[in-house]
């Protein structure tokens, strides 16, 4: 068997024996029998190419001295008076699938180590130099497709890494791929390499020179993209889980946009247990479409909001209303909206009637979705609802009005929930529109992955016994596997592995400075309308021993620092923090809270911040305040 290396290096392997480039007039002709190796290879033809000045006797003798050293060697060369040939199963060349017009097979993108015949410049003859500069280009860029089609299929998986590696192969035989270059820079940004991003930005543009302004274009609007882009750096806690075996949704999520791209919205409803991983897919998802693939809006329900009316677009109102676009929609469509967004605590109430007040609602339902409307057709709108298990039958009201004309909008609607049935809690019927996904479990190969990472990221190595728990214990949770990881890792044996995700965090929270366990707390009771400056008002401490706490919470992935406001890693987290409060205790905390909140409602009185110190009076026990803030709320 004769094995012929031409992807990134260049050598013939004859059984134990190594033909290389320095054998020249071997090596090419055993190159041109493995290339041609579909068809015979005429002898007038080899000895044009490779003895091209050397009268037509020696050149014959040439050849047959060649073919008699090759055949010594080991190689099969059939022959007859006119052409030569080796048997294709005598002979394995690894560039043959990029030889013949067929597909290449799967994953051969990723067997690919460089550029065809790399290094490898005879100059013995320029006839068999021009031949293999034709041969050259030919595969390169079969090679260079393959290598596009690839970032694309990882693009839309959401796999950056990936695509960041299989850039950087590209670009290693064609250095100014446009594409590429592209891909390379949009997957170094999205992983937070912002600099990065732009330093190889301006390298290709630095290449690519001034003049070639139609070149130009993409790459500066995308630097452009990337250097507006605000929420690309991001603090990565060691303890983050890694993102992992979403190829499927990610694929979803992607073709889904680029559906709305084209003006057939849809609306997809992930569900799946706590942990699993809903908010994280959001999130990457959300991460691509900030360098200016659409306007995006993200918000999240609160465990109050199903008693809120419309609370979740009242909350995204004000955005909306920024967006490029909004000031198409209709006159009177916005003067129903202000009642959303522009309230005088001063004026005035008058009761209305129960059918006026139906006629009011109904206007303004349908001023939402002119809304909506008018900023779609300035560009893709995707709007990301999260948690709709909390979400108020108002809001799901305006869901199931929205998803008979998505199909003819630039809109994609994008909900989590922790069942695939979450509207029927409030009342509302079958949604026939709404695509429902199950998030299911990772299978073996992610979690091991997941596993193996986040002991990298910790500095340490988990023991085989102890990984093998953890990936059985944790059913193919992301979370839940994170809290048996970083336990184990601590532990080191499985005598000491608690039986249930609830007891592991728990542990976890036990282990904490008790100021910090107070900060958790003290975020999680603020919850949405948790920021640095009301949680300092909230416990009244020590400047530097809040800067202690926080730190001790940020280094073990217990809290997340967001541009505006402080949150909790994960609900489950939350929830058993303020758990281990007293009933005095909370109701103090909730106290504190809805005055801290009081002070700025005054400055700002937005219905979300009235109805949230409604929510710490009544969970602080003061039921006539909780009363007052929520005959504000219906005065709005």
């Amino acid at each position: 068997m004769v094995k012929l290396r031409t992807l990134g290096e260049c050598v013939a392997e004859i059984g134990p024996t190594r033909l290389g480039p320095d054998a020249e007039r071997l090596f090419a002709v055993l190159l041109c029998l493995g290339i041609e190796r579909d068809r015979l290879s005429s002898r007038g033809a080899l000895m044009g190419l490779l003895w091209p000045d050397v009268p037509d006797g020696r050149g014959a003798h040439s050849l047959r001295q060649a073919v008699y050293r090759l055949r010594a060697l080991g190689v099969p060369v059939r022959s007859d008076r006119s052409n030569l040939w080796i048997e294709p199963s005598a002979l394995e060349i690894d560039c043959a699938p990029l030889l013949g017009a067929g597909p290449e097979p799967d994953g051969f993108v990723h067997q690919v180590r460089g550029s065809f015949l790399a290094g490898y410049h005879p100059k013995f003859s320029d006839r068999y130099g021009e031949w293999l500069d034709r041969q050259r280009d030919l595969v390169n860029a079969r090679i260079r497709r393959s290598f596009l089609a690839e970032i694309g299929r990882l693009k839309a998986e959401g796999d950056w890494a990936g695509v960041e590696c299989m850039a950087a192969r590209c670009l290693a035989i064609d250095p100014l791929n446009e594409e590429a270059t592209l891909a390379k820079a949009e997957a170094a940004a999205l992983q937070g390499g912002k600099t990065q991003a732009l330093a190889i930005l301006d390298g290709y543009l630095k290449e690519v020179g001034p003049q070639a302004r139609e070149i130009r274009l993409p790459a500066t609007v995308l630097r452009r993209r990337i250097a507006e882009a605000n929420n690309l750096e991001r603090s990565r806690a060691i303890t983050e889980t890694p993102f992992f075996g979403r190829a499927v949704e990610m694929a979803l999520l992607n073709r889904a946009l680029q559906l709305a791209h084209g003006g057939t919205g849809t609306a997809h409803l992930f569900w799946g247990e706590p942990g699993i991983g809903k908010t994280r897919l959001m999130q990457e998802f959300s991460r691509a479409l900030s360098l200016g693939h659409a306007q995006l809006v993200r918000v999240g329900c609160q465990s109050n909001d199903d008693r809120r009316p419309l609370s979740m677009f009242a909350d995204m109102l004000p955005r909306l209303l920024g967006m490029p676009g909004a000031l198409g929609c209709a006159p009177t469509a916005m003067r129903h909206l202000r009642r959303l967004t522009e309230h005088d605590p001063k004026e005035p109430f008058a009761p209305m009637d129960p059918r006026d007040a139906a006629m009011v609602y109904a206007n303004i339902r349908r001023s939402l979705l002119d809304l909506l409307d008018a900023v779609a057709a300035e560009s893709l709108l995707v709007l990301i609802i999260e948690d709709v298990h909390w979400l108020d039958a108002g809001s799901w009201d305006v869901i199931a009005d929205a998803l008979s004309w998505l199909g003819t909008r630039r809109v994609l609607l994008l909900l989590t929930a922790r069942e695939p049935d979450a509207e029927r809690k409030r009342g509302i019927g079958e949604l026939p529109g709404l695509q429902r996904h199950h998030l299911p479990p990772l299978d073996r190969v992610a979690v091991d992955l997941l596993s193996t990472t986040i002991a990298e990221r910790n500095g340490k190595a988990l023991p085989p016994d102890v990984a093998e728990w953890c990936a059985t214990s944790s059913g193919g949770n992301p979370y839940h596997l994170m809290e048996l990881v970083l336990h184990g890792l601590r532990e080191g044996t499985t005598t000491k592995l608690p039986a249930s995700l609830s007891q592991l965090i728990a542990e976890r929270l036990a282990r904490l400075h008790p100021l910090s366990l107070h900060v958790l707390q003290g975020v999680s009771v603020l919850g949405a309308h948790s920021t640095l400056d009301r949680l300092e008002r909230l416990l009244d401490q020590r400047r530097l021993d809040l800067v202690d706490a926080l730190d001790e919470l940020e280094r073990s992935g217990l809290i997340e620092s967001e541009p505006s406001r402080l949150v909790s890693k994960h609900e489950l987290l939350s929830q058993a923090a303020v758990a281990r409060l007293s009933v005095s205790a909370r109701r103090l905390l909730h106290r504190h809270a809805a005055r801290v909140l009081e002070g700025d409602a005054a400055a700002s009185p937005a219905p979300a911040m009235q109805w949230a110190c409604a929510e710490h009076w009544r969970e602080a026990g003061d039921v006539g305040r909780a009363l007052s803030y929520l005959q504000e709320c219906a005065r709005y």
